[in-house]
């Protein structure tokens, strides 16, 4: 067993790597050769201008030629040295990096890169733990100190024995390091997930670092590394029951962690707390932080545990807290081709509801289908609070046949229930949910109908902005939610599609001036698509009297040609007459396509003014 010992401060860890001599002088002697005659030459040329004028330009060409010259040979001449530079190949550096370079006197440092370079003639990566000791040699307290990130990305991503007693070893030598306090934890995290062993906590600000990692270093070694590493292995699927549970348990901590499934301020079991969890960080991923730990299917059923996923005993019930880290880590699960397994655990309705629908959203977040029928089924039998608002959210991605459930749930009594159901109508648009949002948004609220707001102003069709406009109106004359102006004011902007320079004013908190301003912008909105239906009315009327001509005319020149060839094939008329009425015939048809072209176009932008105005106008086929 080893002791502590003070440290020799005189071994060689850490050492200028720079280039070798020859290759550092013989580039300065170049460089500084080629700056002296470009120098020279430049001179030259100019005095030659100077006092020879233009009759000199043949010899500052000829200057110019010699320059090139002799920048072109210095080039070849370093490309000539540098390929002449032996490539270092993985057999090369595994060979130099067996002389051990701490002295042993330094016995524990010494123990552990002999250590590292024994496990280093048995790794697949030596490439790439020697990249990762070298970027941890080059790490200082300026320009390089963040190398120690980029090693620890570099071990994680490829778990290897040999990482152990290197990030051991460094833990001590970069104790003293002014970024100490990030790196001695990174290194403690990175061996948990390299081998599902959690370290004791090592750092702890205070003198004398360097001496009190050196002890718990040693302890470290003497009670686990040299008992375990000889049957210790860093691939999942030969780990122990209880290494695996600690890399599931940090790589869960992890991801609800970097996740930040808070809702955005908002609590578990409301709506708008729900709302950014479901839309923002189940869906969308790019706002969570990359897994770096190893995945294999043998931690799937121990990430479902907490959630109380049992694969042949009674399941447990569901989490009080819906585990959103778990959708995140499953969705991963599937893209490596574990998407079976999952499919299995969200079919098995022995489940509970939290593993289920885990199961269901990670499908989905990874790129298959939305899951309609089950995810219905589970609203029906939801009694929490906070998994019924997720699965309604959710119902957002199903298809049509999700409309008439969500409708119903926005007629709840629980106005989170409601609003929840009305938000995931924000695509469909039913006109049937028009009542229910004019219900729920013209009742008093206490608190701010945010999402109701955002959701009316989604909608953008008449009904939604009358609904808006009466809102808007109400609060302005203080009939009712005047508190919550400046909210409505900005969804009734957004609704009608009314720019900020319309309605804002000098004083930001003027919301009164900016409703009227904004109610007013919409009045001349509403008058300016009333002048374009007229204009527009009156444009499809013409056209349609123009292609009625026309179509009159393509008839009585299709029978005056068909008369035409009669008569030729009688001999009667010319073959010339007859292919003047074709080409007329012709003329007249391409006048009749090209009239009904311009009549759809028109009918099509009236459409839609007078959607805009509450018109309801039939569709003529020309």
């Amino acid at each position: 067993m080893l002791t502590p010992k003070r440290r020799n401060k005189g071994g060689s860890e850490g050492r200028n790597r720079g280039l070798s001599p020859f290759k550092g002088e013989t580039v300065a002697a170049f460089s500084k050769a080629f700056k002296a005659l470009v120098l020279q030459y430049f001179y030259t040329g100019l005095r030659r201008l100077w006092y020879d004028g233009a009759m000199r330009m043949c010899s500052l060409a000829l200057i110019g030629f010699r320059w090139v010259w002799t920048g072109a040979l210095l080039f070849c001449s370093g490309a000539v040295l540098k390929a002449e530079e032996p490539l270092v190949d993985t057999a090369s550096r595994l060979e130099k990096r067996q002389v051990l370079r701490t002295p042993v006197e330094d016995e524990l440092l010494h123990l552990l890169e002999r250590d590292f370079v024994d496990l280093l003639q048995q790794s697949d990566n030596v490439d790439k733990l020697l990249d990762a000791e070298d970027l941890l040699i080059a790490t200082n307290d300026s320009s390089h100190w963040t190398n120690y990130s980029a090693a620890t990305r570099i071990l994680k991503a490829d778990p290897d024995l040999a990482a152990i007693p290197l990030l051991l070893r460094y833990i001590v030598l970069h104790a003293k390091r002014s970024s100490c306090h990030v790196m001695i934890p990174e290194y403690r995290k990175t061996i948990l997930m390299i081998c599902g062993h959690e370290l004791p906590p090592l750092y702890e600000a205070g003198p004398d670092l360097e001496a009190r990692m050196r002890v718990r270093v040693l302890a470290l070694y003497n009670d686990w590394w040299r008992k375990e590493k000889d049957q210790m292995s860093v691939e999942p699927a030969k780990m122990t029951a209880g290494q695996r549970q600690v890399l599931v348990a940090n790589l869960l901590k992890e991801v609800r962690y970097h996740g930040d499934f808070t809702g955005s301020g908002g609590a578990s079991d409301t709506a708008y707390g729900a709302y950014h969890n479901v839309y923002y960080k189940v869906r969308d991923g790019s706002s969570s932080a990359p897994i770096e730990s190893p995945l294999h299917p043998s931690m799937i059923p121990l990430i479902l545990a907490p959630s109380g996923y049992r694969a042949d005993a009674e399941p447990a019930g569901a989490p009080k807290r819906f585990p959103y880290e778990t959708i995140v880590i499953l969705a991963e699960f599937v893209k490596n081709g574990d998407q079976a397994v999952i499919e299995n655990i969200a079919d098995d309705q022995g489940q509970n509801a939290a593993v289920r629908m885990a199961c269901i959203l990670a499908l989905f977040r990874a790129g298959h289908s939305f899951r309609t029928d089950q995810m219905l089924e589970l609203l029906d039998e939801e009694t929490d609070l906070e998994r019924r608002l997720i699965l309604l959210l959710s119902l957002r991605w199903a298809g049509a046949e999700a409309v008439p459930a969500l409708l119903k749930q926005m007629e709840d009594a629980n106005i989170e229930i409601a609003t929840a159901a009305g938000c995931a109508l924000t695509d469909r648009k039913p006109e049937e949910a028009m009542p229910k949002f004019e219900r729920l948004l013209l009742r008093h609220h206490v608190s701010m109908p945010l999402l109701l707001l955002n959701a009316m102003a989604e909608y953008k069709t008449r009904e939604s902005r009358a609904l808006l406009t009466r809102l808007l109106t109400d609060a302005v004359e203080g009939r009712q939610n005047r508190q919550h102006l400046s909210r409505i004011v900005r969804a009734f902007a957004d609704g009608w599609e009314i720019p900020g320079s319309a309605y804002r004013t000098d004083d930001p908190a003027d919301y009164v001036r900016q409703a009227k301003l904004a109610l007013a912008h919409s009045r001349e909105m509403v008058r300016q698509w009333q002048a374009e239906s007229q204009r527009l009315g009156a444009a499809v009327a013409s056209l349609r009297t123009r292609l009625e001509v026309a179509e009159t005319i393509e008839n009585l020149r299709r029978q005056e040609y068909k008369r035409l060839l009669a008569l030729q094939g009688e001999e009667i008329v010319l073959p010339e007459e007859s292919q003047e009425a074709l080409v007329q015939l012709k003329t007249a048809t391409d006048e009749v396509g090209a009239l009904r072209a311009k009549l759809a176009e028109r009918q099509s932008k009236l459409e839609t003014v007078n959607r805009r105005i509450g018109k309801a106008e039939s569709r003529q086929a020309p």
